[in-house]
């Protein structure tokens, strides 16, 4: 008796007719990065501005601990940054002033003790002019931002022998 020999031959034309239409989406339909309109809620890159958090801090780390306002979608997550990195935020150019704030610990790298704090507040207004500023918390003494257009970078200034 041979009972599988005419279901063998439907499962080989089942699975040739398969095949036939994985190859056939896999032409016509494109990905999703290739389709011209991949920007969640209409917004692009071209609709916000760059701004970067670099730590020039040799022994500390800078630990996000709140972060809120106008960034782009999606909304940046915790993060660290370590010594002689950066961080990019994307914050909404749509209209009127845009702002948004992200607060950082700035905690020592070998006791893992947070030695003070400093909020980042990034601005973009209505005709595309960018501002970034820093303000530390009271304990913060011997911490400083060095401050361009876009770049708030996190120092301490050279201490000089006496």
């Amino acid at each position: 008796m041979n009972i599988s020999s005419g279901i063998n031959g439907q499962s080989v034309g089942g699975i040739l007719v398969l095949f036939i239409l994985l190859i056939l989406a896999i032409r016509f339909i494109p990905p999703a990065a290739a389709r011209p309109d991949n920007c969640e809620n209409g917004l692009s890159i071209l609709a916000s501005k760059s701004f970067y958090v670099s730590n020039a801090l040799g022994y500390y780390n800078l630990r996000s601990i709140f972060l809120y306002g106008d960034f782009e979608s999606p909304v940046p997550g915790s993060h660290t940054i370590t010594p002689f990195r950066n961080f990019s935020f994307q914050v909404r150019n749509t209209g009127g002033t845009n702002v948004a704030n992200a607060i950082y610990a700035i905690v020592d790298r070998i006791t893992g003790i947070d030695a003070a704090q400093v909020a980042i507040t990034m601005r973009v207004d209505s005709v595309s002019r960018t501002s970034i500023s820093a303000i530390f918390s009271e304990g913060a003494v011997g911490f400083r931002a060095n401050i361009n257009e876009t770049t708030a970078t996190i120092t301490v200034p050279f201490l000089q022998g006496g």
